[in-house]
């Protein structure tokens, strides 16, 4: 009896084992709005999706992760009563609705349920669908040209003597150009300077002319016209004592009077 018992559970367990329903790709669930270890898939990718199931039909759904979490988000069903147990996926998102916005959220997952029913036999971890690289792309792509053109020039054979090559020609170099940069810059300087001091010069001279003529044009202060009334006085009285003066070529006749009368005795 205990023989049949040990039989019976080896024939039943690995039964049991094998039915379990998982993802393999991408890997089964981990904790509830962890998107940590999420894998990321760029749009255009051939993804090959594997899961196992004790399923005979399955449907298999690609779900948009609301940012909210509690909001059921659209979703695509990417395998119908299917009973194969992998999907070689172009990543993108088609059989999603036309409502659809990739921009709000770019975590998505995947489920399994039995045909016909609506409970979830199977979980997928998180995964992002992202944009492809351009830039990257781009610069790849401009990388590889330049390395062709370098490796061309450096094995193609001159086809021209220097003295027609364009790369003997005479160009400027940087202290050549500095040098004149310098040289034009000095010459610049001095006939600024020159041309200042002109100007300084001009100005002071026709500073120097306003102040004379304001100082010719200017009225005389009370000072002034006191000195100059004192002078005329002065002047008047010098006048007037030359006046009293008999000049010695005077005609002007003067009459003396006598003192006393005087009277002649007759003869």
């Amino acid at each position: 009896m205990h023989i049949l018992a040990v039989l019976l559970l080896g024939v039943v367990f690995p039964t049991c084992a094998r039915s379990e329903n998982r993802f393999r790709r991408p890997p089964g669930p981990g904790p509830a709005g962890d998107f940590r270890d999420n894998p990321v898939y760029t749009l255009g990718d051939n993804i090959d999706l594997q899961w196992e199931m004790d399923l005979k039909n399955i449907d298999l759904i690609l779900w948009q992760q609301q940012p909210t979490g509690n909001v059921k988000g659209p979703y695509a069903k990417l395998a119908s009563n299917s009973t194969v147990k992998s999907l070689v996926w172009t990543v993108g998102y088609a059989g999603f609705p036309s409502t659809m916005n990739p921009d709000l959220s770019q975590v998505y997952f995947l489920q399994l349920f039995k045909t016909g029913q609506s409970g979830s036999s199977a979980t997928s971890h998180y995964f992002n669908i992202t944009e492809p690289d351009n830039t990257s792309t781009s610069t790849s792509s401009a990388t590889a040209t330049t390395t062709a053109l370098a490796l061309a020039s450096a094995t193609s054979t001159p086809t021209s003597t220097p003295e027609s090559s364009p790369a003997q020609s005479p160009t400027t170099t940087p202290a050549d150009e500095d040098q004149l940069s310098s040289t034009a810059v000095a010459g610049i300087a001095v006939g600024a300077t020159l041309g200042a001091l002109l100007l300084l010069a001009l100005l002071a001279g026709l500073v120097r002319k306003y102040v004379k003529r304001r100082r010719d044009m200017a009225v005389h202060t009370e000072g002034d016209i006191l000195v100059y009334a004192e002078r005329q006085l002065r002047a008047k009285d010098e006048a007037a004592a030359w006046k009293l003066e008999l000049p010695a070529h005077s005609r002007e006749r003067f009459e003396v009077e006598a003192c006393e009368p005087r009277h002649e005795m007759p003869c």
